[in-house]
């Protein structure tokens, strides 16, 4: 796979993390009024789904280029979740931070700042949707099942590698295969089939399957998902995975900078989000101080922070 298409990794997720900041913003009934920003907005959502692509496509690269051991499971393991925590616990600390602060301020009509043992236990763990718990952030339930996925992927990856074709394609089939018996729900088994997509793509700029063979398997992961997540979600993730390995170089510095950062700004765009949406909901309700409330919601969201990938 040519080096310079890699390139397109950060730009693609900048669109990601700006399509579900955009998504969330809408959902927002100071938004709502902007007709052409609602509808603009509304599929948003889906900018998950090339994250979940891309770490499919990301994580099998790297162990492919650290000739990745069943023995190093427990290295790659610590290495990916010490990437993802950092900035998971600034975020939870950021919360806080701001809902003490609001309660601070008179006129507050909210709950006061505090969660249960159990609440602070479940998020910890990243396992809410098994617990009942609710997540501090909504969005934090996309960190559970990328947590799942490094586990899933460490423990296949040297089947997917093995010598024997039939037990790569085995491996490959029980990823696209799993949500049809999974269905919708709290697992990462709901989304083998996107991270399927990434694997195939790793897989075929490598040239580690055949071209026939990837069409299948992809079209195979393609129908999985649509009739798991739909079809909508299928076409995302596909066209997210070919445009990796096939579109030619993106060159964008803006893109390729939020891209960076996209971890930071899918994590805090949330709570920075509620904060200044709350203070135009006592503004006059006109377009021109929602279009600044979106800007500075924006500018906030991408000022310099650590940098973390999928």
């Amino acid at each position: 796979m040519h080096q310079s298409r890699l390139g397109n990794l950060d730009v693609l997720r900048a669109l990601a993390a700006l399509a579900v900041c955009l998504y969330h913003f809408r959902e927002d009934i100071a938004i709502r009024s902007i007709d052409a920003a609602a509808s603009a907005f509304a599929y948003g959502y889906l900018g998950v789904d090339v994250f979940f692509v891309i770490s499919g496509f990301v994580i099998p690269l790297m162990l492919l280029k650290t000739k990745y051991s069943p023995a190093d499971m427990g290295a790659f393991l610590t290495s990916r979740f010490v990437r993802l925590y950092p900035a998971y616990i600034a975020s939870i600390m950021l919360v806080f931070a701001l809902w003490y602060l609001s309660s601070c301020i008179p006129g507050f009509s909210g709950q006061s700042p505090a969660i249960s043992i159990a609440s602070a236990v479940s998020n910890s763990l990243l396992i809410c949707d098994f617990s009942g718990d609710e997540w501090i952030l909504p969005v934090f339930w996309t960190l559970a099942i990328e947590a799942q996925y490094y586990v899933l992927i460490a423990i296949s990856f040297a089947f997917l590698m093995a010598e024997s074709k039939g037990i790569r394609y085995i491996v490959l089939a029980a990823w696209i295969a799993a949500p049809l018996v999974a269905g919708v729900g709290p697992t990462v088994f709901t989304w083998t089939a996107l991270f399927a997509m990434g694997i195939l793509c790793c897989l075929r700029g490598h040239q580690l399957i055949g071209r026939l063979d990837f069409w299948i398997l992809l079209g195979a992961a393609f129908s999985t998902h649509a009739l798991t997540r739909g079809t909508t979600s299928s076409v995302v993730g596909s066209l997210t995975g070919l445009a990796i390995i096939y579109l030619p170089e993106v060159r964008s510095p803006v893109l390729a900078w939020i891209g960076g950062i996209s971890y930071s700004i899918y994590l805090i765009h949330g709570p920075l989000w509620v904060k200044v949406m709350n203070l135009t909901k006592r503004l006059p309700d006109t377009p021109t101080i929602q279009v600044v409330a979106l800007f500075l919601v924006h500018r906030s969201s991408l000022q310099p922070a650590t940098s973390f990938s999928w």
